[in-house]
């Protein structure tokens, strides 16, 4: 199964509104025509925007996250509800790495993934220490995507 994918102009707009802080968030899902769209863009904070989240429907999410130190990290979102029918969560779990790809190029490797099934999984607490672990890995100097082991 292929997604038919937004054009590029439409997601290098969207994300960078996200990165820039023109807007919170972007959430993205398949529509019946299993074609690629975006749900909802805006303002909000992360309790705003899990609240939000459908019971029944998988998104893929770019969301800006600024956490207590006031670091700003990207977090790429992937909901899949147990509420969704198996065949969209098949579909959205199996394109989210060519959508990564798509949407953040080879900055790809730098974006914080998230994922949850239901929105416990979701926690102020459990995102702002998942963005810090990461954000303070991926700026430590002594690490390195590409390191030779």
């Amino acid at each position: 199964m292929v997604l038919e994918w937004l054009r590029p102009t439409t997601i290098n707009s969207v994300v960078h509104r996200v990165q820039s802080g023109m807007s919170d968030f972007a959430l993205f899902g398949v529509d019946a025509d299993e074609k690629l769209s975006v749900v909802e863009e805006g303002r909000g904070a992360w309790g705003s925007i899990v609240a939000t989240l459908p019971g029944d429907r998988c998104l893929l999410g770019l969301i800006r996250f600024v956490v207590p130190d006031h670091r700003v990290g990207l977090v790429f979102l992937l909901w899949a509800p147990d509420g969704s029918t198996v065949r969209e969560r098949m579909i959205i779990c199996s394109s989210q790495e060519a959508f990564l790809k798509q949407l953040m190029g080879d900055a790809s490797d730098t974006v914080i993934r998230i994922q949850g099934m239901d929105k416990d999984d979701l926690t102020l607490e459990e995102a702002t220490n998942t963005v810090t672990q990461k954000m303070d890995i991926l700026n430590d100097p002594n690490f390195s995507l590409y390191a030779q082991h």
